[in-house]
């Protein structure tokens, strides 16, 4: 459960308690929001709200009369986009003023709705039947566009394009306008957080060129201009991590060390508010964590031992610190870019095996269970593969997890495995917690200098990503 708290400050003692009495005057009467929806066939309605990516319900309504439904509480709703939904409706609201009723209809929610005693609703209602109607516009314009021929009807379709690009400068100019008349609004906010940034022209370099990329990265620098990071009221609207997505997922070259420095972006522009900071770690934390993106794994490195492993993140209690603590040990010796652990094992024979001494171009490490059922898929995979492997200089070491010497050593008789067989029967190797091994099969990839290259990838692809590292390594 999420709690709310309101923070006030003040610049003097007499200050404070005068805005101390107003809050308590407005905030102690809590919520009053009435709906009428004509046409609804439903019994029940509920509101709620967005946080993040998400969607909660905050109250309940019975439908009443037919057509009217009665939102109702003691505590204030936190500013931000709230819903009402019921099976056959859905639409959307703004709460800042906590006492204002509106009407609609099912035929067309937007379009049929009034607002009493909410002026922020009603300047938004407005904007989206601006917008609604500059939308058709557009779409009907660009329609007429693909029915013309480039060539015969090019004068035609230049004026279409201005008249698309004169739609969208004036929708533009609107939602300024609101924005600029409406300062300190909820509404006045949110149309900002929707607007993209401007990018100016490119500054020529000497050759009176413009710079390469420059553009791009002002746009990376600026992205957040519009949208105020540590505001909770946003995070509860449906703007806030889609903006972030957009930042991490288009704006961020795929590597995890720039991933790494945009979730720092991220939590540095909303550590000044609690709720934000937390959502906004906590997200990047589970997101990278539980990637399958391979590599990714040291943006959630990354994440750990500068906020969960420093005390940034204020909420984690000492057992939540020390399960970081673990992963990070678990993780730290197996990431891509590192030497692999020495591994010293035993072959069928029970004679000491390094892995440190297969000679191989590159080294496909296979960690199984004979019991597992996903281990024999991958093995019939990489045998399937194993005699091109071997004409490209590739070695397969594959290591049994359990400790049964007989099981083994059946296993790899009946299955006529003829690549490097391991196994640590005695418990002597640690490759267990090196590798990370909590569930089989597993996949690493060695070059010639036992450096990992890939991790955790499917039997499928190996062939195939060896195949790119040749290519990258011969130029």
């Amino acid at each position: 459960m999420i709690k709310h708290r309101l923070i006030r400050r003040s610049l003097s003692w007499i200050v404070g308690l005068l805005i101390f009495v107003s809050s308590q005057a407005i905030y102690s009467q809590g919520y009053d929001i009435k709906v009428t929806v004509r046409n609804i066939k439903d019994t029940v309605a509920y509101l709620g709200y967005h946080f993040g990516d998400q969607k909660f319900v905050k109250d309940t309504s019975l439908v009443m009369n037919g057509d009217q439904l009665h939102f109702k509480g003691e505590d204030p709703l936190a500013p931000g986009v709230y819903f009402v939904y019921a099976p056959s409706i859905y639409f959307e609201l703004i709460v800042n003023e906590q006492k204002f009723s509106v009407e609609t209809d099912t035929v067309d929610y937007v379009r049929s709705m009034k607002f009493h005693g909410s002026k922020e609703n009603t300047l938004f209602n407005k904007f989206q039947l601006t917008m609604g109607d500059s939308r058709k516009e557009s779409q009907d314009l660009s329609e007429k566009i693909k029915g013309l021929d480039k060539e015969k009807d090019s004068e035609q379709i230049a004026e279409f394009r201005k008249q698309l690009q004169k739609i969208g400068e004036e929708l533009n100019d609107y939602q300024q306008g609101i924005i600029d008349d409406n300062k300190g609004t909820y509404v006045s906010k949110l149309l900002l957080a929707m607007k993209r940034v401007d990018v100016p022209d490119a500054p020529l370099d000497q050759d009176s060129k413009p710079i390469e990329n420059w553009q791009y990265y002002y746009y990376k620098e600026h992205f957040f201009d519009n949208l105020d990071l540590s505001d909770s009221s946003l995070l509860r609207s449906p703007v806030y991590q889609p903006k972030i997505d957009e930042f991490m997922e288009k704006m961020t070259f795929k590597h995890p060390d720039s991933i790494a420095l945009s979730a720092d972006v991220v939590l540095k522009k909303s550590e000044s508010n609690r709720e934000t900071f937390r959502y906004n770690l906590v997200k990047l934390t589970n997101k990278y964590e539980t990637s399958n993106i391979m590599g990714m794994e040291r943006v959630f490195l990354h994440l750990a031992e500068n906020y969960y492993l420093t005390g940034k993140a204020y909420w984690a209690d000492d057992e939540l610190v020390e399960k970081f603590r673990e992963r990070v040990k678990d993780l730290s010796p197996n990431q891509i870019g590192n030497i692999a652990p020495e591994m010293v094992v035993r072959d069928t024979t029970l004679e000491l095996v390094t892995l440190s001494s297969v000679p191989n171009r590159f080294i496909v490490l296979f960690f199984y269970d004979p019991d597992c059922g996903h281990c024999k898929k991958a093995m019939n995979t990489l045998k399937g593969a194993y005699k091109n492997l071997q004409e490209k200089d590739v070695e397969v070491f594959a290591a049994c997890t359990v400790t049964d010497i007989d099981k083994w050593k059946k296993y790899v008789k009946t299955n006529k495995l003829e690549w490097i067989n391991v196994s640590d029967p005695y418990v002597q190797s640690n490759f267990r917690a090196d590798y990370d091994l909590k569930t089989t099969p597993v996949i690493y990839i060695l070059n010639s200098d036992k450096e990992i290259i890939a991790k955790k990838i499917g039997a499928e692809q190996v062939e195939n990503f060896i195949d790119r590292m040749i290519k990258i390594e011969e130029g």
